[in-house]
């Protein structure tokens, strides 16, 4: 919404001419309910908005105080207000995806670009030092999107990377013995093809080394759960694949709504069955869906995450 109204022309390489947020007033939270035991929300407001200021309860209790004669008020340029309550009564959030964001997108769809995400994930990715010629690969890939951007060189072919978001030990995650089929299936296709694999466990990695991982990943793969977040961060192209597993007949549409709108393919699996965008199962969240022991067949994802490369690599000879 923010982007949409004040500059309709974000490039793809995440120019921009409307300014940054200064403050963010979270009038109904505590400093602890805007904090996340990995740290990421307040690493990604910062890193986003360098000169952001965060305000809670307390802070909107004292802005009452101060105008409670009714002859004083506080004056803003500009106020983004978000609800999440007033989100889920619109059409979209309550009775289509549950995105909060959805409902601020689809008013202002028509007048951004594909690329209105671009400013936050590069400015997020040059904080944490990720190297310039990952954070600019949406323009320079082969496998980039029309960007109508100008280059001095030819476009460069980056390195295939799978990355697979590893939960096993913990709530939600695969049958012992299907993680174990998952992570070979997927080790032998990187190494048949001459690709990278990696079997991430992200909370033993820095939020520099997370970041850095996320911006150099193709095709990212895993059960549902925070660990898909990194797709925010992965550069947007038309080989960029997410593909998340559920616990049967289990479905939200957390990642594939977000996924989708920042440019990159999903695909959702029921253990030895496949969905995208639009046929999709109903919401739902049975017992299963929390699972410990989710069935997937390794050798249909790396099947998948084959055919979907081929298909795109093909056209380039």
């Amino acid at each position: 919404m923010h982007a949409g109204t004040l500059d309709s022309l974000i490039t793809a390489r995440g120019e921009t001419t409307a300014p940054l947020p200064s403050r963010a007033i979270f009038l109904r939270c505590t400093p602890s309910d805007i904090r996340d035991s990995s740290h990421f929300n307040s690493y990604y407001m910062h890193a986003a908005f360098p000169s952001i200021s965060l305000e809670t309860s307390a802070n909107w209790d004292d802005r009452v105080f101060m105008t409670r004669r009714g002859d004083k008020v506080f004056k803003f340029s500009y106020a983004l207000l978000g609800d999440r309550s007033a989100s889920f009564r619109g059409r979209i959030c309550g009775s289509q995806n549950q995105r909060i964001a959805a409902e601020a997108r689809r008013v202002v769809e028509d007048r951004t670009t594909r690329w209105w995400w671009e400013p936050i994930r590069r400015a997020v990715l040059r904080y944490a030092n990720v190297p310039e010629d990952i954070v600019d690969m949406p323009v320079t890939s082969v496998a980039s999107f029309d960007t109508g951007i100008e280059l001095s060189e030819p476009k460069k072919a980056f390195p295939i990377v799978i990355t697979y978001i590893n939960r096993q030990g913990g709530r939600r995650c695969l049958r012992g013995e299907d993680h174990e089929v998952l992570v070979r299936e997927l080790s032998q296709l990187a190494q048949r093809r001459g690709w990278e694999f990696h079997d991430v466990k992200a909370q033993r990695l820095t939020q520099e080394e997370q970041l850095t991982m996320a911006a150099r990943t193709t095709v990212l793969v895993g059960v549902h759960g925070n660990g898909l977040s990194h797709l925010l961060s992965m550069a947007p192209t038309q080989l960029s694949t997410v593909i998340e597993i559920f616990g049967l007949g289990g479905f939200m549409h957390d990642y594939e709504w977000t996924a989708r709108e920042l440019g990159h393919k999903y695909y959702g699996i029921h253990n030895d069955t496949t969905f995208e965008h639009p046929n999709l199962p109903e919401v739902a969240v049975p017992e299963s869906f929390q699972s410990s022991s989710i069935p997937v067949q390794g050798s249909l994802v790396a099947r998948l995450i084959e055919k979907r490369l081929d298909e795109f690599m093909s056209l380039l000879g």
